[in-house]
């Protein structure tokens, strides 16, 4: 059986932009904010959702046998509640492949959601892109 390597890079495609002003001050050009986003997590970290992947992954047989290789694109949506919505290939490989890619995420557990810089959960859009070699 081939050994197939899996690698799982996670990027979060939630940005914030913006500049916050309770005090009714005026914010120059110059001034500086920082906005801080704690972003959604799979349970166990990055490391946990690369086995999980690697677990759940059936490859199809015609395109082992061709040796396909690249990267498939998946964007999310992580609830308040950490269930995941909404996925969506945004630049597939294979259809046989995007399908694999889909049914995998879909099979994840609740995550923990992400907040907001007041600490409030919302609801945030993830890119998960899986190399496959």
């Amino acid at each position: 059986m081939m050994n197939f390597l899996f690698y799982l890079l996670l990027f979060s495609s939630v940005h914030s932009f913006g500049q916050r002003n309770d005090n009714n001050q005026n914010l120059s050009k110059d001034s500086i904010v920082a906005v801080f986003i704690v972003s959604p997590e799979f349970p166990g970290g990055s490391g946990a959702m690369v086995e999980f992947i690697q677990k759940n992954f059936k490859h199809p047989k015609i395109l082992m046998e061709n040796k396909i290789q690249g990267t498939i694109w998946v964007s999310c949506f992580i609830e308040k509640n950490g269930v995941i919505s909404e996925i969506k290939i945004e630049k597939g490989l294979f259809d046989d492949y995007d399908k694999e890619a889909i049914r995998v995420i879909r099979l994840m557990p609740k995550w923990k959601p992400g907040e907001d810089q007041s600490g409030n959960i919302k609801r945030m859009k993830y890119h998960i892109p899986i190399k496959i070699k």
